[in-house]
């Protein structure tokens, strides 16, 4: 009777719905156990690894919970299984010390170009042309693309002019930019510290410079760096150092440039008389020469208008309370060719000087008497003579009612329009990326 009872409810419907149940679960087990290990994880077990082991009561709050029992007619369902994995793969069930997870942590792999290279089919030449269209700030960052790219960017075709305007320099940031041997270089109202060669005295102690053109009006620098630059500049066309300190040692350097023919030293200080004989006697081809309010010694001043080359085209002589006529008479007899001739606030000229002017300059064009008070305005229409002239600057010596009047018999001559002197000065007016014509920004 036990036999046949136990054979009925084998076979009762009830007993063939549980087994089916638990064949489907088996199979929903199966397929997220593949899922998971798709995805690259697997369910947690106890420490021994045994999925049938009991979990202690140790391990119930870090390991994962164990599988229900199931009883006769449960069913599991798939969301319990599922959140019991979601359970274990929870960050705080996990436990990864720094020094682990730089161990297992897997080393990122650098992709290789293996393309045509462009540029390596492209000569040097071609590169150069390209190059010379970049600024100098792209062409810094280039130099450490590769050694191909540093040799062409190191070229000197495209460090031919360099800006460093209004910038603070550091030691032998000047080194640096002389050693790419530009033939413009622009410093002007520039901090250079001291001092100015550090680390490369050595290399630069056996250097020339291939300079032309130098502006260093306004720059903050020692007298002792910038007598070192001038002994290294030997090339010089033009050169402006406008309030910069220049001593006997300046004036010896600026002497080594035969070829300069523009210098502008308007308000420099410590100009003597030796310093300017180095200058007026190894520059005989100096056509521009701007000496106003250096306060210039009688000696100093005899010796320009006895030494200054004849060739000279514009001089100015402004603030210096010692020229006489005398020395007013020398350099008109000596220099025939000048075109701009600046003498305001030489107080002590008079009418002597006025004759001596009209009387061999005939090709002068630009005349600057303001402030010479011992020179009676009568005497000015003696100027108008002059067949060449075009501006004449009486600042502070004729009233504005008179002025309109003065200008209107002085026609075509120009009376009181040049407030400032552009002699030998880089920057003139609104081009202030030029100097002296040429373009220094890019």
């Amino acid at each position: 009777m036990k036999g046949s009872e136990e054979t009925k409810l084998s076979t009762s419907p009830t007993s063939k719905r549980i087994k089916l149940n638990m064949k489907s679960n088996d199979r929903k087990s199966a397929l997220l156990e593949e899922d998971l290990s798709d995805m690259g994880v697997d369910l947690l077990y106890s420490k021994d690894d045994d999925p049938d082991a009991p979990f202690s009561a140790d391990d119930s709050e870090n390991e994962c919970p164990p599988t229900p029992e199931l009883s006769q007619g449960a069913v599991l369902k798939s969301s319990d299984s599922s959140s019991r994995v979601l359970k274990c793969l929870k960050p705080s069930n996990v436990e990864v010390t720094p020094d682990d997870f730089l161990r297992f942590r897997k080393r990122t792999s650098v992709s290789k170009f293996t393309g045509k290279d462009l540029f390596a089919t492209l000569s040097d030449e071609i590169l150069l042309m390209i190059f010379k269209w970049l600024p100098k700030e792209t062409l810094y960052h280039c130099i450490f693309v590769c050694k191909r790219w540093q040799r062409i960017v190191y070229d000197e075709k495209l460090w031919y002019k360099i800006e460093l305007s209004s910038k603070v320099l550091k030691p032998d940031n000047v080194a640096y930019a002389l050693m790419r041997n530009p033939r413009l270089l622009r410093m002007s109202q520039t901090l250079i510290h001291n001092p100015m060669f550090d680390q490369t005295e050595s290399y630069m102690s056996k250097f020339v410079s291939k300079l032309e053109y130098l502006d260093l009006s306004m720059a903050v620098i020692s007298k002792e760096d910038l007598a070192i630059l001038m002994s290294r500049c030997k090339n010089l066309k033009k050169l402006s150092l406008e309030a910069c300190p220049t001593d006997t040692k300046v004036c010896e350097g600026i002497g080594q440039n035969t070829k300069l023919e523009v210098l502008n030293m308007a308000l420099c200080t410590e100009v003597d008389a030796d310093g300017v004989k180095f200058i007026t006697s190894n520059c005989p081809k100096l056509l521009e020469w701007n000496l106003g309010w250096t306060n210039l010694s009688p000696e100093a001043v005899e010796i320009v208008c006895s030494f200054v080359s004849e060739k000279i085209e514009a001089l100015n002589l402004s603030g210096a309370k010692s020229v006489s006529n005398e020395d007013v008479e020398e350099l008109v007899y000596r220099c025939k060719q000048l075109k701009e001739l600046d003498l305001s606030d030489c107080t002590e000229l008079t009418v002597d000087c006025v004759s001596q002017i009209c009387g061999h300059l005939s090709n002068l064009q630009t005349l600057s008497l303001s402030r010479c008070y011992n020179i009676q305005p009568s005497c000015y229409w003696k100027l108008f003579m002059l067949p060449n002239l075009k501006h004449l600057n009486l600042f502070g010596l004729v009233h504005d009612k008179h002025l309109d009047k003065l200008e209107k018999n002085a026609h075509p001559v120009e009376i009181n329009k040049m407030k400032f002197s552009s002699i030998a000065r880089p920057t003139v007016g609104v081009r202030r990326t030029s100097i002296w014509g040429l373009r220094v920004r890019h």
